[in-house]
C-alpha cells in the first residue's frame, strides 16, 4: 500500500509501533503507547524499571509521551526543527515535562526524532513571544539503547525537581550563592558503562543547585562535559614564544590542544593503541593574531618539534598530509597570507595606524588601495595614477573601516611616490588680508576639516602640534 494512502490512524498505528520495538530493546524501559490518538494531552508513557523482571519491586516510575506521526518527511538528519504550539509547551511544562517524539517513514524506512522537553529547556522556548514555536528534536539513537535508557533515567529525575521560576545559568553563580544555593551537582545515570566518566563525553548533562539549608533543589543548565586543564608555560618553536599558555582537553577517545584561539591539534587514540592526529586551523580577523598563528602553524611543519614549556613534543604531521586534505590552506598559500600580513602591518605601523583592520569587509576595492598603500609606504615604490599630472594629490583612501591620508608626489617619470600625509614636511601659506602680495606661513593641517579628525586612521596629533610650534610669530596669523 502507497504510504501517502494511509489514513491518519494507521499512520500513527505504523509510527508508533515502530517507536515501541525500538524501546522495548532495553531490559529497563516498558513503553505503552496509545495507538488511536484520542489522549487529550499525551500518547501514553514509558515505564522505567530497575531491571528485569517488570515488576512491582523493580519499578522506578514512569514518564509522559507525546508522539507525531507522517509520511511527509524523508531525510535522515541528525536533527530536526518542528513548530509546537505554546499552549502545549505550557501543558507540558505544567506536567513537569514530556518526551516528544516525531517519526516519519516512507516505503518502511523509519526516522525518528525526539526531545526531553525538561522544564528548563520549556523555560527558554516559551521566552519567545510567539504562539508556534520551533522546538529541536534529535536523532533517535536506536543503536544505542545504553545512551538513551540512562537518559531516560536522568530525565525522570529531573521531573523530580522543584521548577524554578526565575531561570539561572551557570554565569549565575554569585546570583546563586546570593539565593542560598550552596552546593552545585550533575545529574547522571550511567547504567551499562564500563567506564562511567564515558557518559559525560555521550550527551548533555543535567546541572544542579541546592539549597541545603531547606532542601531545595534546581536544574540551572544542560552542558557537555569536558575535562580540561591550562597550562602557563609558554609554547615555543625554534626558540620563539608564539603562545603564554596552553588548553589542554581531554575528551572521550582524544586528547586536544588548543594553541591560542585558531588552532586545534587532536590526537585521537585508536584500537591496538595507534593514534591518529588531527589538525583545524581558523583564521582570525585580527590582524597580529593572523600573524602569529600563521608564523607558529608554518614553523609546526618546518621544524616539527614544539615545546610547552621545557617539555618536547614531536609534531607527526607532514606538509603532505596536511596539503592532501586542506587546498585552500596549503603551506604555499598560507606563507604568501603570512608574507601578505606582515606587508600590512609593516605599512601600518611606518603610518602610525593603531585601529584595527575589520578583513570581514575587505573588498576588492579596499584591496586594491591596501597594495597601492603597501607598494607605496613599505617598499617605496613609485606608482602610476591615472589622469593626473598635479605635482601633489592629497587623498583619503578607504581600506575596509580605515580611512587614510596620503600624499602622493610626482617624479620625473610622471610616476607618484606615496608619502603619509602626516610625517611629510608640508608648508601653508595664507595672503594677508593687509597685503595681498605678502604671504604668511602657517600650519598646513590647518586645511583639515571636522569629518577628517573623526574619520582619518593614521591622524599624527603630536605631528600637527609641533607643525604649530616652528611657525614665526605672527599676529595676524595668531589672530
Amino acid at each position: 500500500m502507497n504510504d501517502n494512502k494511509r489514513d491518519n490512524s494507521n499512520i500513527e498505528t505504523l509510527g508508533v509501533t515502530y517507536l515501541g520495538n525500538c524501546i522495548a530493546n532495553s531490559k529497563y524501559l516498558h513503553p505503552v503507547f496509545q495507538k488511536d490518538d484520542k489522549i487529550p494531552l499525551f500518547d501514553g508513557k514509558i515505564i522505567i524499571y530497575k531491571n528485569t523482571p517488570f515488576s512491582i519491586n523493580n519499578y522506578i516510575g514512569d514518564l509522559p509521551v507525546q508522539i507525531k506521526t507522517t509520511t511527509k518527511f524523508q531525510n535522515n538528519k541528525k536533527s530536526i526543527y518542528k513548530s509546537v504550539k505554546r499552549k502545549y509547551l505550557e501543558n507540558y511544562y505544567n506536567a513537569k515535562g514530556v518526551i516528544y517524539f516525531y517519526i516519519s517513514f516512507n516505503n518502511n524506512q523509519y526516522y525518528i526524532f525526539y526531545s526531553f522537553l525538561s522544564q528548563l529547556k520549556i523555560q527558554r522556548y516559551l521566552k519567545e513571544n510567539k504562539n508556534n514555536i520551533s522546538v529541536e528534536l534529535s536523532e533517535f539513537p536506536k543503536d544505542n539503547m545504553t545512551l538513551f535508557t540512562n537518559l531516560i533515567i536522568e530525565f525522570y529525575k529531573e521531573t523530580k525537581c522543584t521548577a524554578n521560576e526565575i531561570p539561572f545559568s551557570l554565569g549565575d553563580l554569585q546570583k546563586l550563592k546570593n539565593a542560598g544555593f550552596d552546593q552545585l551537582s550533575i545529574n547522571i545515570s550511567t547504567i551499562g558503562y564500563k567506564n562511567p566518566l564515558d557518559r559525560l563525553y555521550d550527551h548533555p548533562v543535567y546541572i544542579h543547585a541546592k539549597n541545603t539549608t531547606i532542601g531545595i533543589e534546581i536544574t540551572i543548565d544542560e552542558k557537555y562535559f569536558k575535562f580540561g586543564r591550562q597550562e602557563n608555560n609558554p609554547i615555543k618553536v625554534n626558540n620563539k614564544i608564539y603562545y603564554n599558555h596552553i588548553d589542554i582537553i581531554n575528551d572521550k577517545d582524544k586528547v586536544v590542544y588548543h594553541f591560542g584561539k585558531n588552532i586545534k591539534f587532536s590526537l585521537f587514540e585508536k584500537i591496538n593503541n595507534t593514534i591518529k592526529f588531527n589538525l583545524s586551523f581558523n583564521v582570525s580577523n585580527v590582524l597580529n593574531e593572523k600573524i602569529n598563528d600563521f608564523d607558529f602553524f608554518i614553523s609546526l611543519f618546518k621544524y616539527k618539534i614544539f615545546y610547552i614549556g621545557d617539555v618536547e613534543y614531536i609534531f607527526p604531521i607532514s606538509e603532505e598530509e596536511w596539503n592532501k586534505d586542506n587546498g585552500n590552506l596549503s603551506l604555499s598559500i598560507l606563507k604568501e597570507s603570512l608574507d601578505y600580513y606582515i606587508d600590512i602591518k609593516d605599512t601600518f605601523d611606518i603610518l602610525n595606524i593603531k585601529k584595527a583592520l575589520d578583513f570581514s569587509n575587505l573588498d576588492e576595492s579596499s584591496k586594491i588601495n591596501l597594495r597601492f598603500l603597501i607598494n607605496g609606504i613599505k617598499y617605496n615604490r613609485s606608482q602610476n595614477v591615472n589622469n593626473h599630472k598635479d605635482e601633489n594629490i592629497i587623498k583619503n583612501l578607504k581600506i575596509s573601516n580605515l580611512w587614510i591620508r596620503i600624499i602622493m608626489v610626482r617624479q620625473n617619470d610622471g610616476k607618484y611616490l606615496i608619502e603619509n600625509y602626516f610625517n611629510v614636511n608640508l608648508t601653508g601659506f595664507y595672503p594677508s588680508q593687509y597685503n595681498k602680495d605678502i604671504f604668511i606661513p602657517i600650519s598646513p593641517f590647518l586645511f583639515l576639516e571636522t569629518e577628517d579628525f573623526i574619520k582619518l586612521s593614521n591622524i599624527n596629533y603630536d605631528n600637527i602640534y609641533n607643525s604649530f610650534l616652528i611657525i614665526p610669530d605672527n599676529d595676524e596669523y595668531f589672530q
